[in-house]
C-alpha cells in the first residue's frame, strides 16, 4: 500500500507542477481583477498540495516523526507570506512572491531528502530569517528616499566586499576560489552581496549621466569588480557581474557598438582566464570530453548526467535515487538530482516557471515610471536568470561548470539571503511605480481639470 502511495505522489507532484507552471503563464497578461484573484488563489492551492505530497512521500518513506513538525513548520511559514504579504503589499507582484515560495518549497524538499540536518532545516531557518527582513524593504525604499542618492556607498560598498576574502583568517579557499568567508563557524560569500550592491551602483551612474566621460568612468569601475572577482578565482560571479553591467549599459544608453566591443573583450578575457587559471583548464577539458577523465575533472559532470538520464521523463520517484554519488549535489548539482528523482518533465516545469520570474523581472523594468528603477528591475531580473542559465548549463554539459548555485533551490545561505534581498528591492520598486503612475495621472487630472 505504501509503494502505491509512492508511486501515486510521484506522478501527482508533476502534474501539479505543470498545473502551477500552467497558472505563472496565465497571470503574466493583464486579467480582469474577478479572474486574477481567482487564478491566485487556485495557484497558491497547486502550491500547497505540491508541498504536501512532496511531505508526505517523505515521511511515509522514512517514518521519522520530526519530519511531519517540519512539514508543519514550513506550512505555517507558507500560509503566513501567502495570506499577509499581498496584503501588506497590495501593489507587489503576487506572482513573484508564490514564485519565490515556490523555489523554496522545491529547495527544502530535495535538501530533506538529502540530509535534513546538514542542509534542509539550517536552509529554512535561512529563508524564513531573510524573508522577515526583506518584508520591510518595500515600506524601507518608501520612506527613506535617500537610497535613491547613495551610488557611491553602493560602489564603495560592494568593493569592501569583495575585498573581506583577502583579511587575515577570514577569506576561504574552496574548489579552486578564494571567494568565501569565515565568521564565527558561519561561511558566506561575499559576492552574493556585492551584486546586489553593483547593480543599484550601475543603475545609479547609468541613469544619472550618459556622456562619455561618465560612461568611461562607470565602465572602469565596473571593470575592476570584475578584476577582483578574477584575481579571487570566482570566475562564475565574474562572469555574472560582467554579462549584467553589458546589458545595462546596452539598455541605458541603445548603442549596439557598445554592447559588441563588450562582449569582445569579455571574450578574450575569458580566453586568458582559460589560459592562466590551471582549474578553469580543467573544467573546460572535463567539459568537452568528461569520459575521457571520468575518475579525475570529468567525474562530476558524468555522474550529473548519469543522473540525468537515468530519471527520464517521470523521474524514479522522490527518495528512489542516487543523489549522494554526485559531488557537491546539494550546491551546485541539485538540478541533476531534481530531474534523477522527479524527472524531465518536473525540471522543465521549473525551468519555465525561473523564466515567468524574469518576464516578470522586465514588465517591473517597462512598467517603472523612471529610468533609475527600469534599470534597477533589469539588471536583477539579468543577474536572476543568467545565475539559473549557468547552474543549470553546468549541469547538463551546455556550459562548462562554473560553481554557482540554483537560486533558493540550491543550498546556501549567502545565495538565498541576496535572492531574497533581491526580491525584496524588487517588489518594493513595483509598489514605489504603482505610486509614481497613480501621482502622473493625478497630475494630468489637475492640468486637465485648469484647462476647463
Amino acid at each position: 500500500m505504501v509503494h502505491i502511495l509512492l508511486v501515486l505522489t510521484s506522478y501527482l507532484n508533476i502534474v501539479l507542477a505543470a498545473a502551477y507552471t500552467l497558472s505563472c503563464f496565465q497571470l503574466i497578461r493583464e486579467l480582469p481583477p474577478r479572474k486574477s484573484k481567482r487564478l491566485f488563489a487556485r495557484q497558491e492551492r497547486l502550491l500547497l498540495y505540491f508541498h504536501f505530497f512532496c511531505n508526505l512521500n517523505l515521511v511515509l518513506q522514512t517514518g521519522e516523526k520530526k519530519l511531519v513538525i517540519f512539514y508543519g513548520e514550513q506550512l505555517l511559514f507558507l500560509l503566513l507570506v501567502l495570506i499577509f504579504y499581498h496584503r501588506l503589499y497590495p501593489k507587489a507582484s503576487r506572482l513573484l512572491t508564490n514564485n519565490i515560495m515556490f523555489f523554496a518549497v522545491v529547495g527544502l524538499v530535495m535538501l530533506t531528502r538529502l540530509s535534513y540536518e546538514d542542509y534542509a532545516y539550517k536552509q529554512f531557518v535561512t529563508v524564513v530569517a531573510g524573508f522577515v527582513i526583506v518584508m520591510m524593504f518595500p515600506a524601507m525604499m518608501k520612506v527613506f528616499k535617500i537610497w535613491k542618492k547613495l551610488t557611491w556607498v553602493y560602489g564603495i560598498g560592494g568593493f569592501l566586499l569583495l575585498a573581506t576574502v583577502a583579511v587575515p583568517f577570514l577569506g576561504v579557499n574552496q574548489y579552486g576560489a578564494t571567494n568565501w568567508i569565515s565568521i564565527g563557524g558561519i561561511t558566506l560569500q561575499p559576492s552574493e552581496f556585492a551584486k546586489i550592491l553593483f547593480v543599484l551602483f550601475v543603475a545609479c551612474r547609468l541613469s544619472s549621466s550618459l556622456e562619455l566621460k561618465d560612461l568611461i568612468i562607470t565602465t572602469v569601475l565596473a571593470a575592476l569588480y570584475v578584476l577582483i572577482l578574477v584575481a579571487e578565482t570566482d570566475l562564475g560571479a565574474a562572469l555574472i557581474f560582467f554579462i549584467v553591467y553589458i546589458v545595462m549599459l546596452y539598455v541605458a544608453t541603445g548603442r549596439l557598438s557598445l554592447f559588441i566591443t563588450g562582449t569582445l573583450a569579455g571574450s578574450t578575457a575569458a580566453v586568458a582566464a582559460f589560459k592562466y587559471f590551471s582549474h578553469v583548464q580543467t573544467r573546460v577539458s572535463a567539459w568537452k570530453d568528461p569520459w575521457s577523465n571520468i575518475d579525475g575533472g570529468g567525474y562530476q559532470i558524468c555522474q550529473s548526467l548519469f543522473a540525468i538520464g537515468t530519471g527520464s521523463w517521470f523521474g524514479v520517484g522522490l527518495g528512489q535515487g542516487a543523489p549522494d554519488t554526485i559531488p557537491v549535489v546539494y550546491s551546485d548539482f541539485i538540478f541533476s538530482a531534481l530531474a534523477e528523482e522527479m524527472g524531465a518533465i518536473f525540471v522543465l516545469c521549473l525551468l519555465l516557471i525561473f523564466v515567468s520570474c524574469f518576464i516578470v523581472f522586465l514588465d517591473g523594468s517597462m512598467r517603472a515610471g523612471n529610468s533609475l528603477f527600469k534599470l534597477i528591475a533589469l539588471g536583477f531580473g539579468v543577474c536572476f536568470i543568467f545565475q539559473v542559465f549557468l547552474n543549470v548549463g553546468g549541469a547538463v554539459k551546455f556550459i562548462p561548470l562554473t560553481g554557482v548555485t540554483l537560486p533558493l533551490v540550491s543550498y546556501g545561505r549567502s545565495s538565498v539571503a541576496s535572492v531574497l534581498m533581491i526580491f525584496g528591492i524588487t517588489q518594493g520598486l513595483f509598489v514605489l511605480s504603482d505610486k509614481e503612475v497613480v501621482q502622473n495621472e493625478e497630475g494630468v487630472k489637475r492640468e486637465r481639470e485648469s484647462v476647463r
